[in-house]
């Protein structure tokens, strides 16, 4: 993109003329009111394709518990309240706020104020018949660069006590940055590729070795696993359940046989009473 120096063209914002770059201060006042005014709701609108809006710039030296909204196209709301009321008898500026100009495609801006609603105690809504407005051009401290309408950047020249943060550059620093940027671009398109001759050689592993592997793996997996043998019951132990069967058999017979020798001897005493 290239950059031209040109004098900036004058552009009439609130028939105040400005260039591209210069700070644009409007203010709303309030003056000449008898009665308090309890409730403010001000629109400032403004064409945001020219003027650039400072965020936070806005300012209310004079009144309090106010609510902004800055955030809307191409306008600024505020509101006030306050029961006891601002006394605007006097001169006070209710708010103030700054844009930059960016642009110069409009020879006439305008920034105006709406006055929604101006009451006083009783609720009256005086209108717009108690404030004005008030302009201001400023040039600004900072360097700026504008985009023109053929898409050429334009710089507006800065006052001599400003120091441009956008350093001149010498034609042999030029020749230098460009030199610079070609043979990077070079380098970075002539960076040698892989070739087919640069490929690592990969040696194969000798056949009879891996055959001799597979087999010593292929007999690993043929033979079969340990199994271990059924217990083996011991004859003496069989032998101690044969006994045990044998002398309970026994036992019963004898209880038999006693039974039955008591149960004849009663019966027999029986019979011989």
């Amino acid at each position: 993109m290239l950059l031209n120096t040109f004098s900036a063209s004058a552009v009439e914002v609130n028939s105040h003329e400005a260039g591209l770059g210069d700070m644009v201060t409007f203010e709303v006042h309030a003056a000449g009111c008898s009665s308090p005014i309890c409730g403010i709701d001000i629109s400032i609108t403004y064409d945001s394709d020219a003027l650039q809006y400072s965020d936070n710039s806005i300012e209310f030296p004079y009144i309090t518990g106010y609510y902004v909204n800055d955030r809307l196209q191409n306008e600024i709301r505020f509101n006030a309240l306050d029961v006891s009321g601002f006394s605007f008898y006097e001169d006070h500026i209710i708010a103030s706020v700054t844009f930059r100009l960016v642009s110069d495609y409009a020879p006439y801006l305008y920034i105006k104020a709406d006055v929604n609603e101006f009451l006083d105690a009783d609720l009256n809504d005086l209108g717009d018949e108690y404030t004005y407005v008030v302009t201001t051009i400023s040039e600004s401290d900072e360097p700026f660069i504008a985009e023109s309408q053929n898409y050429d950047t334009k710089t507006v020249s800065q006052p001599e006590n400003v120091t441009s943060k956008t350093a001149g550059v010498s034609d042999s620093d030029s020749s230098r940055n460009t030199s610079s940027k070609s043979e990077s671009a070079i380098i970075e398109k002539t960076v040698p590729q892989p070739s087919f001759a640069s490929k690592p050689v990969i040696e194969k592993p000798d056949e009879q070795s891996v055959e001799s592997e597979l087999s010593a793996e292929t007999e690993d997996q043929s033979e079969s696993p340990d199994i271990a043998p059924p217990p083996v019951v011991e004859v003496a132990q069989k032998k101690n359940y044969y006994k045990f069967f044998i002398i309970g058999g026994i036992a019963v017979a004898a209880a038999g046989l006693i039974l039955l020798v008591v149960s004849k001897s009663s019966l027999k005493g029986e019979h011989m009473k």
